[in-house]
């Protein structure tokens, strides 16, 4: 046996041995089109609950993205593709911001969230401030208002 055949305990091995990685950039955003907008929308929802404000948002993030990869779209279209998407969810009762601002109140309640945070909060999310006023004074009246404020702070405090 030859020098030749015997690894040795430090030598690296040959680039030969080693298939060479493929350098990616970032992937480039798929063209929006109406069934990609819902097939998208659809598994964001699975992901996250949202209100329509918010949803709408992501949407338009995710088409201004499309957009600056794809010159040739019109922004002003997907746009428009995307509000009616929104309408078209809300109809399908897939979004609903009552349902959201009344689950996520009673959420940050049980977290001990204070009634101020639970306002900014929601309004960052773009909901109504009376709708938000509505589903707390719900919340407050079902479970008690000072206890309510006391609770959270309890639980805040632990």
């Amino acid at each position: 046996m030859g020098q030749d055949s015997l690894p040795s305990g430090n030598s690296k091995p040959s680039s030969r041995s080693r298939p060479q990685k493929k350098q990616r950039g970032p992937k480039k955003p798929k063209k929006i089109t109406p069934e990609y907008l819902h097939n998208s929308g659809l598994y964001y929802l699975e992901r996250f609950s949202s209100s329509s404000a918010n949803f709408r948002a992501v949407m338009l993030r995710k088409a201004q993205k499309s957009c600056y990869a794809w010159p040739e779209q019109d922004f002003d279209a997907c746009t428009r593709m995307v509000d009616e998407l929104v309408q078209k969810f809300i109809r399908l009762e897939l979004l609903n911001d009552a349902l959201y601002t009344r689950s996520k109140i009673y959420s940050l309640r049980r977290a001990g969230k204070s009634r101020r945070f639970i306002f900014s909060s929601l309004g960052v999310k773009g909901l109504e401030k009376n709708m938000i006023e509505k589903a707390l004074a719900a919340y407050d009246a079902e479970h008690g208002l000072e206890s309510s404020e006391k609770d959270a702070a309890l639980t805040f405090a632990r």
